[in-house]
């Protein structure tokens, strides 16, 4: 990921990625998940405060339900 971003000049300065928790579940309005194993791993967690949805729900456009994976989806 980091070399496609480099490539194309984009910044993740600062950006760093975690295991989500179930306090997160209360933090925050929308937690947006990449795929339908990851939507499953948000539901065990426990009941959200907010919304939980797949992120392509908001690029209709693309016609997809999961984000494609760069590893295997190149």
């Amino acid at each position: 990921t980091r070399l496609t971003l480099d490539k194309r000049s984009i910044s993740y300065h600062g950006m760093t990625a975690r295991q989500m928790t179930r306090r997160d579940l209360e933090a925050y309005d929308y937690i947006l998940t990449m795929d339908d194993d990851n939507l499953s791993g948000v539901h065990r967690l426990g009941a959200a405060r907010g919304q939980v949805r797949p992120l392509m729900e908001f690029a209709e456009h693309l016609n997809t339900a999961a984000v494609p994976d760069p590893y295997y989806d190149g």
